[in-house]
């Protein structure tokens, strides 16, 4: 099975996580772009991303063997769930 891509920001665009703690409006600029300054490094890093989640995806038949198999498919949901969650908090 092909691993989804994680949906990617066709224009960088600030997540208001980020500016969340800024207290004025010159802060909020300023950090925006830093933040948009930082392009390259945030590319860096959904690719690592990217490749994390496509070694998770997909269930392997040796995964089913184990008893618990249930709880290791919860734990890696809740991997890839975390991967999409940093994902979109990144510009």
């Amino acid at each position: 099975m092909k691993s989804q891509r994680l949906e990617l920001h066709q224009q960088r665009s600030i997540p208001s996580e980020w500016l969340s703690k800024c207290t004025t409006e010159e802060e909020k600029e300023e950090l925006k772009a830093y933040l948009l300054n930082s392009g390259r490094l945030f590319d860096l890093l959904k690719d690592m991303i990217q490749r994390r989640y496509d070694q998770e995806w997909g269930a392997k038949v040796v995964d089913y063997d184990s008893p618990s198999w249930s709880h290791k498919q919860a734990h890696k949901n809740g991997r890839m769930n975390a991967f999409e969650e940093i994902h979109k908090l990144l510009p």
